[in-house]
């Protein structure tokens, strides 16, 4: 560099040497850098996020799932009883039913040997 090209530098202003290949490179460089690393944050966080929201899905699904089979067992429960209580009533009914006819038939037997006894 020679005497009037050190005299140019010093008379260029500031900006002047931003412009410069070396300088513009690197600033471009870091700002890529920066935006690549603000990129793969972003990402990491949305990947947790993601990661997040599938364990609460699961949660909820298992829950779920748990209320349900709750439900059914307390159905089943519910049914069972219930049956225990129409063969009750059931087994209540035949045996009225039964003692009904035995004493249907038993005053049919006394009518039967009235009249037998009425007629010789």
């Amino acid at each position: 560099m020679d005497m009037a090209e050190g005299n140019l530098a010093a008379r260029d202003p500031w900006w002047r040497r931003w412009l410069e290949p070396v300088v513009a490179v690197a600033i471009v460089t870091v700002l890529v850098m920066a935006l690549v690393m603000l990129g793969v944050a972003g990402f990491q966080s949305l990947k947790g996020d993601i990661a997040d929201s599938e364990a609460r899905q699961t949660e909820a699904i298992m829950a779920s799932e748990t209320r349900q089979k709750e439900a059914i067992v307390a159905s089943e429960v519910r049914q069972r009883e219930d049956l225990k209580e129409l063969k009750a009533d059931l087994k209540g009914d035949i045996a009225d039913l039964r003692a009904d006819n035995r004493a249907l038939s038993d005053k049919l037997d006394r009518v039967l040997e009235t009249l037998l006894a009425g007629n010789p």
